[in-house]
C-alpha cells in the first residue's frame, strides 16, 4: 500500500499578490451568486439535411440538457438529461423515442399527448420547458 502523496510547491510574491488582489471579487456572493447570461445552443452541420443541437434550459424544476440530430428538420433522435426530477424515471427514454419525426420546433404537442398518456409528473418542468430545449 502506497502511502500519502506529498507535494511541495513554492509560491512567489507576484502570484501571491494577484491572487490577494482577486480574492474579494472572487470570493464574495456577488461573483459566486451572481446570474450568467443565457448561453446560446451549439449547432453542428454534418451534411446537407443533417443537423446535432445541444441546448440546455434552467427551468424551476432544475437544468434540462438537450442533444438532438435534425434530419430534414425533423427530430431524428433526441437526449435529454438534467439534475430535474421524471416520473416514471424509466419514461424519460419512452419520451425520447416518442419524439423521433417530430418537426423541429413542434415537440411541445407531441410532450404533451406523452405526459397524458403515461401519466408523467416531473415537478417544476413543462412540456414547455422540454419543448424548449428541443427547439
Amino acid at each position: 500500500m502506497l502511502g500519502p502523496l506529498t507535494v511541495h510547491t513554492a509560491i512567489d510574491a507576484a502570484w501571491r499578490a494577484e491572487a490577494d488582489a482577486l480574492a474579494p471579487r472572487m470570493l464574495g456572493d456577488e461573483w459566486t451568486l451572481r446570474r450568467r447570461g443565457v448561453r446560446p445552443g451549439r449547432s453542428l452541420t454534418i451534411r446537407s439535411g443533417l443537423q446535432v443541437q445541444h441546448k440546455t434550459h434552467k427551468a424551476p424544476g432544475g437544468l434540462i440538457r438537450a442533444t438532438v440530430e435534425l434530419q430534414d428538420k425533423r427530430i431524428a433522435a433526441a437526449s435529454l438529461s438534467g439534475d430535474f426530477f421524471f416520473y416514471p424515471a424509466h419514461q424519460l427514454a419512452e419520451l425520447e423515442i416518442a419524439l423521433r419525426g417530430a418537426p423541429a420546433g413542434q415537440a411541445e404537442p407531441v410532450i404533451r399527448r406523452f405526459y397524458a398518456e403515461h401519466d408523467i409528473d416531473s415537478p417544476g418542468v413543462t412540456p414547455a420547458d422540454l419543448a424548449q430545449v428541443l427547439s
